[in-house]
């Protein structure tokens, strides 16, 4: 309960550990914020996607009272941004649907605008605050618009995420890893070495060396704990060799080794 009630207030509540118990017994409120607190806690903690619509499992009916009530599925599609087919669900579960459509529009503006308000505080002051005075880009303007919330809450949420980097700076480090991967699988590195008998090498191939002849041979700049060996190349022959780039992008290149 204490890691819940933890990762609870990480992600905008205000709980405790009584807190959790009092909603596992169903003492407390089931409100909207309660509701997105706890799909966004569960993600966390799970390390995984869970919606609201996730906090609703299985089928038959959920009593809201007790004169309506509604069916799982028809409350998972409401949930996720679906209208309830009017001919195969009942007036009670129309009634249901136009009043949690009425209570999401009416309450969600509200929590994604406290919810900006806190995710700005946090970068801050984990930051040295420049994200304060930082002027939102274009793609940072698009994916506030999108979300629901400001501009800047999305460039404090990617500062937060990409050790101080901004939307635009992670999107071009991504596409210069991809690029990278697209020009180093038609490269074959050529490094020459000292040998002894039977074509065995003095020493082995290093990835400092790797890295280096990349450089030199092709510009291009793969740092040497971003290649990887299957295994020690010490021998004179071609090899296969992976490179990991970030964003879970690698790319597999030859290695020619020959004799000095």
């Amino acid at each position: 309960m204490d890691r819940v009630a933890t990762e609870a207030v990480r992600q905008g509540g205000t709980w405790s550990s009584s807190t959790v118990a009092s909603l596992e017994k169903g003492i407390a409120a089931g409100s909207l914020e309660n509701m997105i607190v706890l799909s966004k806690t569960i993600s966390a903690i799970d390390d995984r996607p869970f919606g609201l619509s996730d906090l609703f499992p299985g089928e038959g009916d959920i009593e809201l009272s007790d004169k309506l009530k509604i069916s799982r599925s028809a409350l998972r599609s409401i949930l996720n941004g679906h209208e309830v087919d009017a001919e195969r669900e009942s007036s009670v579960e129309q009634t249901m649907a136009e009043f949690l459509n009425r209570r999401l529009a009416a309450e969600l503006p509200a929590y994604l605008a406290d919810l900006s308000l806190k995710t700005i505080e946090l970068a801050s002051s984990i930051g040295d605050g420049a994200i304060r005075t930082h002027q939102p880009t274009l793609a940072e303007e698009r994916a506030a618009k999108k979300l629901g919330i400001t501009p800047l809450a999305i460039a404090a949420m990617c500062m937060l995420e990409y050790q101080g980097r901004t939307l635009d700076e992670e999107a071009a480090n991504r596409a210069a890893a991809v690029e990278t991967a697209d020009k180093l699988r038609n490269c074959t590195v050529k490094i020459t070495a000292k040998g002894g008998a039977n074509g065995k090498l003095f020493g082995a191939i290093t990835g400092k060396e790797i890295s280096e002849a990349l450089m030199a041979q092709f510009s291009l700049d793969v740092g040497k704990q971003k290649i990887v060996l299957d295994e020690p190349i010490k021998a004179f022959g071609t090899y296969e060799v992976k490179a990991k780039l970030g964003y879970e992008v690698s790319a597999r290149f030859s290695v020619s080794v020959s004799e000095e």
